[in-house]
């Protein structure tokens, strides 16, 4: 006799179960690699290789050559790296951002983008060109600095100044280096002397007798 129709169609489904039950599991996708993490040495050596391959005249630009620059459109970014008393003692060039040399790294929330040029300056010449590699290895490669005495040869050339320190700048957010470069490079920064590591030559002349 053969079975009623709702039997075979229960036995049907319990076969199929128990089939798929058997089946094999299916297998779980492989885990995505890791990306590699690049240490902060490495990272160094990239940016300095990758800024020294085009630099021209290791970045220093004259100051008749920069008063051209200015009339660019757009101009560099120019960015003044003395301190406060400094710059109200004795002005600043119009336009300019104001970052003391031992704050670079922590403020680049102040800078241009990557992409843009930036003109750095100081008092003499000394602190603006050890701000340059702060910078290229944050990640800006079109960095100068200006040289022929820096702002003080930019006053005795009789081009012009503005009166007291820059007004305070707003924040741009427009790059974002490597946190991990930043805190290296601050921790460097923040452990030059109070002179810079500059030295005159009175004092040149005594360390030597």
């Amino acid at each position: 006799m053969r079975p009623s129709s709702p039997l075979l169609l229960l036995g049907l489904t319990l076969m199929v179960w128990f089939l798929s039950g058997c089946a094999a599991a299916p297998t779980p996708p492989l885990p995505s690699p890791s990306p590699e993490v690049v240490s902060v040495e490495t990272l160094l050596d990239e940016r300095y290789q990758a800024y020294l391959s085009g630099i021209e005249a290791y970045g220093a630009l004259g100051l008749g050559e920069f008063r051209r620059w200015l009339e660019d459109d757009p101009a560099p970014f120019i960015l003044d790296v003395r301190t406060a008393e400094e710059a109200e003692a004795t002005g600043h060039i119009a336009g300019a951002v104001r970052i003391p040399l031992q704050d670079l790294a922590n403020r680049t929330d102040l800078l241009p983008d990557f992409d843009a040029t930036i003109v750095t300056y100081c008092g003499s010449g000394w602190r603006c060109t050890m701000a340059l590699p702060v910078l290229a290895a944050l990640g800006w490669q079109s960095v100068y600095t200006l040289k022929d005495g820096s702002l003080s040869g930019w006053i005795f050339q009789g081009y012009p100044i503005v009166s007291g320190a820059p007004p305070e700048p707003a924040a741009l957010n427009a790059a974002q280096p490597d946190p991990r470069l930043r805190a290296h490079l601050q921790q460097v920064l923040a452990s030059l002397p109070e002179d810079d590591g500059a030295t005159t030559p009175a004092q040149l002349s005594q360390a030597m007798a």
